[in-house]
């Protein structure tokens, strides 16, 4: 199944690392996490590149434990995944360093963080998190009526499969030819749900 964002973390921060990832579920986004998703008796390091495999988003977590490569080697290599793939973001829980590799990627800092989703720093997150995941970004345009005309240019480069690019373009023409407002906010629904398929 794909999911949205691999959370990459060193096993000591799961306490840490866990009110990120009911944030992000808040979100509506899939979140993986080795903890909760890997059946006992699977090779985890099987396990694990098919979840890098399947995501469309790497999120790794710096703290004093995960920059400590003896100890964590893997959470260089899962961050190493999401970077060659284009599709890692960085957080910090504490203020270190990390490692060198990617001492030129930007990170959003949330030491001390309690959870507040409107943390400026937390929010900056969110939205690298999106430009990551387009559909989130197609479905958040849809908000704003004057950015809905782009948000249907954006989501025809979306591969739909099967009969699912004729249901989009009946959609699409739907509102170029105009509805009442009552209408509308049911188009807008029915859209949503049909892009959330493509997360």
């Amino acid at each position: 199944m794909i999911k949205d964002i691999f959370i990459s973390y060193a096993r000591k921060d799961l306490a840490r690392v866990e009110p990120i990832v009911t944030a992000l579920e808040e979100h509506g986004w899939r979140p993986i996490i080795d903890k909760r998703a890997f059946l006992p008796g699977v090779t985890w390091p099987d396990e694990i590149q098919r979840a890098l495999d399947s995501s469309r988003c790497v999120l790794v977590v710096w703290t004093c434990e995960s920059v400590d490569l003896d100890n964590h080697e893997w959470v260089k290599k899962e961050a190493d995944a999401g970077k060659e793939k284009g599709i890692l973001v960085a957080l910090r829980l504490d203020d270190v360093d990390p490692p060198s590799v990617f001492e030129f990627i930007q990170y959003a800092d949330l030491f001390g963080w309690n959870g507040d989703r409107s943390h400026p720093e937390f929010l900056k997150c969110i939205e690298a998190i999106k430009s990551k995941i387009p559909v989130q970004k197609i479905i958040d345009m849809l908000d704003d009526p004057a950015t809905i005309p782009d948000a249907l240019r954006e989501a025809e480069t979306i591969p739909f499969r099967g009969r699912d690019r004729y249901t989009f373009n009946d959609k699409r023409q739907r509102f170029i030819a105009g509805m009442a407002n009552h209408e509308k906010l049911e188009w807008i629904d029915q859209l949503k749900i049909f892009l959330y398929g493509y997360k």
